[in-house]
C-alpha cells in the first residue's frame, strides 16, 4: 500500500496548477476515497446453533447446513450437524456498510427445506425443522 499512499501524498501536496478552492475540493475527495478504500471492509461472520425437530424438539443429526452466497464460490460448501444437532459456521466476507446478514439453507430427507437469515455474529440459534407430510417428497 505504500506506493498508493505515496501517490496520494504527491497529489495532496501538488498545488502548482490548482487554485485554493479546487485544491480544497480535491483534498476532501481524496480523503473520502482513502477512507472508503482503506477502511477494512471485512466482516468475520460467526453463527452456531442446534437443529431440532419442530414437534419433538429433539436434535436432528446429519442435517445439511449451507451458507448461501449471492454467487457460487468455495464458501458455499455444506456442513452437517453432529449427533446432537449442533453446527457452527465461521467465514470472512466483505461489507462496506456493515456486515451483511448470514443466509443459511438447511436440508434433511424427510423434512421441509428451510432458509433463514441472521444478523452477523449471531450466537446460539435454534432452528426447528418440520417433518414432511407422509408420501410427500420435496423437489430438488
Amino acid at each position: 500500500y505504500l506506493h498508493v499512499l505515496m501517490f496520494f501524498y504527491e497529489i495532496w501536496n501538488d498545488t502548482l496548477f490548482l487554485k485554493d478552492k479546487n485544491m480544497k475540493f480535491l483534498k476532501v475527495t481524496i480523503l473520502a476515497f482513502i477512507v472508503v478504500a482503506f477502511t477494512s471492509c471485512d466482516c468475520l461472520q460467526h453463527i452456531q446453533g442446534v437443529v431440532v425437530d419442530s414437534e419433538t424438539r429433539l436434535p436432528i443429526n446429519k442435517v445439511m447446513v449451507k451458507r448461501v452466497m449471492a454467487k457460487e464460490d468455495s464458501r458455499n460448501r455444506a456442513i452437517y450437524t453432529d449427533s446432537l444437532g449442533n453446527f457452527e459456521i465461521t467465514s470472512m466476507t466483505g461489507g462496506i456498510l456493515g456486515c451483511p446478514k448470514i443466509s443459511l439453507s438447511l436440508e434433511k430427507e424427510g423434512y421441509n427445506k428451510v432458509k433463514k437469515k441472521y444478523k452477523c455474529c449471531t450466537g446460539n440459534v435454534v432452528i426447528a425443522l418440520k417433518r414432511q407430510a407422509e408420501g410427500k417428497t420435496e423437489k430438488r
